[in-house]
């Protein structure tokens, strides 16, 4: 499906049913929690990063310091495009080494925008739309990963409390 189609529907979805976001639903009712646990500090490798990704079949991971405060996210496609940039100038075995010893900090995206776990599901999915992102951490206030939360997550909410409200 045409990924156009996709955040112009997402957005006509959080238009029209913002009479269900009654100003009480905070994206802890609908993040991903997992994330958690699912994290990478900044210092490991694009392998590492990889292999986490692989493992939690995940697209994109939140990036910490060593106090386990969030520092940015690290797209599976940055990493793909990344490898294959190397890949028409090098060989395998030169992008094997590259992704074995290239840290996740220095490919990260830290324009992320974090928010906290009581912002209203309807100005999550304001941010979503407005800023074209595809997720939005969940910190609290030392800033740590309390979750993630995308399009799909309020979508699913969305469906969860009327089935007949998401019809696209």
């Amino acid at each position: 499906m045409n990924e156009n189609y996709i955040e112009a529907a997402f957005g006509r979805i959080v238009s029209h049913t913002n009479f269900f976001l009654n100003g009480i639903d905070e994206v802890r009712l609908c993040m991903n929690s997992s994330f958690q646990e699912i994290k990478i500090i900044g210092t490991e490798t694009l392998w590492s990063a990889l292999s986490l990704m692989r493992k939690h079949e995940v697209k994109v991971l939140p990036v910490v310091n060593n106090v386990e405060q969030l520092i940015g996210l690290i797209y599976k496609d940055s990493i793909v495009k990344l490898i294959s940039e190397r890949r028409d100038q090098t060989g395998l075995q030169t992008i094997m080494g590259f992704i074995q010893s290239v840290t996740v900090e220095t490919v990260m995206d830290t324009s992320y925008r974090p928010i906290f776990s009581d912002t209203l599901i309807r100005e999550a999915a304001s941010i979503l739309v407005s800023e074209q992102l595809n997720c939005l951490p969940v910190i609290d206030m030392d800033e740590n990963v309390l979750g993630l939360i995308t399009k799909t997550d309020i979508i699913e909410y969305l469906q969860f409390l009327d089935d007949d409200v998401v019809v696209l």
